[in-house]
């Protein structure tokens, strides 16, 4: 459309609607846009339409998440003043307010792979939260069979200590069809343990932290941190589960992936540490040359105060 036509157009549209001079330009713009739509008619065009299937709301939804954390990672990388981080940090994606629109997805959509994928994006990136711990229950509940529980089981060994969660993961290694989600599992299941360990060793060495988790930690965790050392859960019991389930993993998933490495890699690793780097175990020996070019052993040493110096120079 020639621009000279539009502009008498838009006089036209002002003068008729007893417009005002200077909004002329403004009715300018509104008429090529009314023009392009009915040209979208004519050609057939069909408007953006909005997702109509579980799929289609699934994918737009993971869509529109995705593109606002880029957003918010690339405006971060960006920033170089405590100023401008403070403004990025307004763009940072909330996942709460997505969160209900995959729980409603998922309960309309019942005991389907569409809801299992919901279930499993609320578990994710709901954490800490009781969506994600509704999420992850019917997940488990809904969708035994599911390979998507893979994903969901390794979060359960990480974070602060629940010994629900331990529920869960035995749960899962005893029903699941998959060899790969029973290895998460069991990894999971063994990661959780020595966790609940290391954080009552941290709470004995710190009455301040142990008098903080008493005040923030619920009331069945608490209470399983507090047995574990005692008769009922003595330590070296509950080291010798951990090193089963890690043994385990070797024995029976050493080729399921954990990223870019093996969970049979990964847990013949810990189980090292368990059994020759922990306190009180014997240091395996180590082998090599003093300044003088001299060959010796650790074991040379034996009976004797020895500090080993760990450095790099890269």
């Amino acid at each position: 459309m020639n621009k000279s036509w539009l502009r008498l157009g838009a006089v036209a549209f002002a003068a008729a609607f007893s417009l005002p001079a200077f909004l002329t330009p403004a009715a300018a713009a509104v008429l090529p846009l009314a023009w392009q739509e009915g040209e979208a008619e004519k050609s057939g065009e069909e408007p953006a339409q909005e997702p109509q299937t579980p799929e289609e709301k699934l994918a737009a939804w993971q869509q529109d998440y995705q593109e606002q954390m880029t957003k918010f990672s690339q405006a971060a990388r960006a920033a170089k003043t405590p100023e401008e981080r403070a403004e990025v940090m307004k763009l940072q994606p909330r996942p709460m307010e997505f969160v209900d629109k995959f729980m409603e997805l998922a309960q309309e959509n019942p005991k389907t792979p569409i809801a299992a994928k919901a279930l499993v994006w609320v578990a994710m990136n709901g954490r800490g939260t009781p969506a994600s711990a509704e999420a992850t229950k019917r997940l488990l509940e809904d969708h035994p069979d599911s390979l998507e529980i893979g994903t969901v089981v390794q979060m359960l060994g990480m974070g602060m200590p629940d010994p629900g969660n331990e529920t869960l993961l035995r749960k899962v290694i005893e029903t699941s069809p998959h060899a790969e989600v029973q290895a998460k599992a069991t990894f999971s299941l063994a990661n959780l343990l020595k966790q609940m360990i290391d954080f009552k060793g941290r709470m004995d060495a710190d009455p301040q932290m142990a008098e903080a988790m008493s005040r923030s930690l619920p009331k069945p965790s608490l209470e399983y941190l507090q047995a574990i050392g005692t008769e009922a859960n003595p330590l070296d019991k509950l080291n010798g589960r951990i090193e089963e389930l890690y043994q385990k993993i070797v024995d029976e998933y050493p080729d399921v992936k954990l990223g870019n490495r093996t969970l049979g890699k990964v847990a013949e690793g810990a189980l090292f540490e368990m059994r020759y780097l922990s306190i009180g175990k014997i240091a395996p020996d180590i082998e090599g040359k003093d300044f003088d070019e001299v060959a010796f052993k650790l074991s040379d040493y034996r009976g004797k105060i020895v500090v080993l110096d760990f450095w790099g120079d890269w």
